[in-house]
């Protein structure tokens, strides 16, 4: 890899523990400097947020891991539903909410001002 110029380097802030400071200075010069050791860093790094993201992770970190919990369900026999009865049935009442809709429209359409 090449040398990074100073063109490349960037200055940002990123809150963290106190403890935490030097450390991160110095991981971000080691990673500064480009280079073998710098791409081993980057790859370790990487390897190890790419391990703790992701659902997968999530359920890992859970306080119920390992607590063995029985997920099964009843399985219950499906209803029975006559989906020919219910359409007509929804069908027929549309029909009659459009035919009251069309008589009320009528009687105002031929309602004479009194």
């Amino acid at each position: 890899m090449n040398r990074t110029s100073r063109a490349e380097i960037v200055q940002y802030e990123v809150a963290g523990l106190e403890v935490d400071r030097d450390m991160i200075r110095s991981l971000a010069n080691r990673l500064a400097t480009e280079g073998p050791h710098a791409d081993r860093i980057r790859a370790r790094i990487n390897k190890v947020l790419a391990d703790q993201s992701g659902i997968a992770a999530a359920l890992r970190r859970s306080p119920l891991a390992g607590a063995n919990l029985d997920l099964t369900r009843d399985r219950i026999s499906p209803r029975e539903i006559d989906l020919v009865d219910r359409g007509r049935s929804r069908c027929l009442a549309l029909r009659g909410a459009i035919d009251a809709i069309r008589h009320l429209h009528q009687q105002a359409f031929f309602a004479h001002p009194g």
